[in-house]
């Protein structure tokens, strides 16, 4: 069953957390999305990672924070442009983390699109529209390749 987990800190605005899952339920029945917003402590989110839950998404996209916090207190605007980015490239990994080649070749198309986005950042700030936009249908590859692995 795809399952979307949808949590946010009281720093981030109530308005645009309901946003949020309403895009998300385009993608995801109401059921099967869990959300919390508000004052999260780290046991809150921990039980939320426990067995049997599956959220890989979003421990690949979590797992990039401390790197992109960090971007973001150097440099505000660039830290912007990283966090921006995170979901399209969570997204993409989960799909190559489920497709039908050798562990080897995945992660090597991924260090490829993930240079390339890290170049394109660089050089035109403005890039990191299309990975904006192409979250929605990096999402939909994920969930078609999760469907094919399960059969």
């Amino acid at each position: 069953m795809r399952q979307a987990l949808c949590l946010a800190s009281s720093q981030y605005s109530q308005e645009r957390f309901q946003r949020d899952i309403q895009y998300i339920h385009d993608f995801f029945s109401k059921s099967a999305v869990t959300s919390e917003h508000g004052h999260l402590t780290a046991s809150r989110v921990s039980d939320y990672f426990g067995p049997g839950r599956r959220w890989d998404a979003v421990h690949l996209g979590l797992s990039t924070l401390p790197a992109a916090i960090g971007t973001a207190l150097l440099d505000p605007a660039s830290g912007v442009l990283v966090l921006a980015v995170i979901p399209w490239l969570a997204l993409r990994t989960a799909t190559a983390v489920r497709a039908a080649v050798p562990d080897e070749t995945a992660m090597t198309v991924l260090f490829g699109e993930g240079a390339a986005v890290s170049a394109l950042l660089a050089l035109m700030p403005w890039s990191v529209l299309p990975a904006l936009a192409g979250a929605p249908f990096a999402l939909c590859v994920a969930a078609r390749r999760d469907r094919e692995l399960k059969r």
